[in-house]
């Protein structure tokens, strides 16, 4: 981080830090702003590009930590684009562990404001009213952010009171199961999370959006079969079965609300244009494979590609995206406390 040398270049409103960011033309009365610290904003704009891949609903982060325990530390095993990490982390604001096996992902995500032990380094290095530090609750020292080869992990045999693993087919399901069972103290609690199959959302106005939209989620689901299904491996043939028929040496134990609306709400979500999505796929697994096997399905990739580009509208037009989830929890050595009513087996939401 570059350190800013004087109070009097370095101070500037909001309007000047929003020019700075591209987010509106220069007042008229804008304050001189150093290079370094244009330097430090564009560098903090790039590393948050880094992060990527859907968030949560708010209800989501709230049916996951609602399996914790009263007491005890959590631990987030992540294999996602980073988004879900910094989202999950924040909501958590104390006593979290995150681990990423991306060494590209560890660093925006300490590189964000509202992050962990970098965000307290970045106050004392800016105690002059950097609009960076203005925000509430910037300081949270309780998240911890780490690059670790996972499923292993750097951590001594129970820990942990929670453990969740996201999109664990990324490093290895089984492994990563066996490492939480390692990790987790006595009625701890794990949750693995995966993303379904996607699908688009049509907005409320013009009303043949609606007609739009379902020919591209019916361009999806061809893709994702003719195209994609023949490279599947048995972990994310796993995912696809909502981890059911998965080796899970744990209790059942799920927690959240009786409601079905409450329910209907557990997923993945994203406003993205057709590059972004393009961009979030060419990241999966089983895209590599199929890209790297040389094989004539290929071409049905390419078919795909182009039937998306044709169905999707101008390329530029942002969607919204949802994705299903896939949760399976359980408890080590019995029923853990919760704070809510059981509402059944773990399932596909």
């Amino acid at each position: 981080m570059t350190k800013i040398v004087s109070t009097q270049t370095a101070t500037t409103s909001w309007a000047n830090f929003r020019y700075l960011t591209g987010v509106a033309t220069a007042p008229a009365t804008a304050r001189p702003v150093s290079v370094p610290m244009l330097a430090e904003v564009q560098h903090e704009q790039e590393l948050a590009s880094r992060l990527g891949g859907p968030e949560a609903t708010y209800e989501l982060v709230d049916h996951i930590r609602s399996m914790k325990p009263v007491a005890g530390r959590t631990l987030l095993m992540s294999g996602g684009g980073g988004a879900f990490a910094a989202q999950f982390a924040e909501a958590h604001q104390y006593d979290i562990a995150v681990l990423h096996s991306d060494p590209l992902i560890v660093e925006a995500l300490k590189a964000r404001v509202l992050g962990g032990e970098a965000a307290v380094v970045n106050h004392l290095r800016n105690p002059n009213g950097h609009p960076r530090i203005l925000r509430e609750h910037v300081i949270r020292p309780g998240i911890e952010y780490r690059l670790a080869e996972l499923p292993r992990t750097p951590f001594p045999d129970e820990t942990f009171s929670l453990v969740v693993i996201e999109q664990g087919h990324f490093f290895g399901l089984e492994a990563a199961i066996a490492e939480a069972k390692r990790l987790l103290c006595e009625n701890g609690v794990v949750v693995l999370l995966g993303y379904m199959p996607l699908y688009v959302v049509p907005r409320k106005k013009p009303a043949k959006d609606e007609t739009i939209v379902k020919l591209i989620n019916e361009v999806l689901d061809d893709g994702f079969e003719s195209a994609l299904l023949h490279f599947v491996l048995p972990d994310e043939q796993a995912l696809l079965d909502a981890y059911r028929g998965l080796d899970f040496p744990f209790a059942n134990c799920v927690a959240g609300s009786v409601f079905d609306d409450y329910r209907s709400r557990l997923f993945m979500r994203a406003a993205w244009n057709l590059f972004s999505l393009y961009q979030h796929m060419k990241t999966w697994p089983v895209v590599k494979r199929l890209e790297e096997s040389g094989s004539i399905s290929n071409v049905d990739w390419w078919n795909f590609s182009t039937a998306l580009i044709q169905t999707w509208g101008s390329p530029g037009s942002r969607r919204v995206l949802n994705w299903p989830v896939a949760l399976r929890t359980g408890a080590k050595k019995g029923d853990p406390y919760v704070r809510r009513e059981p509402v059944g087996a773990a399932d596909k939401v």
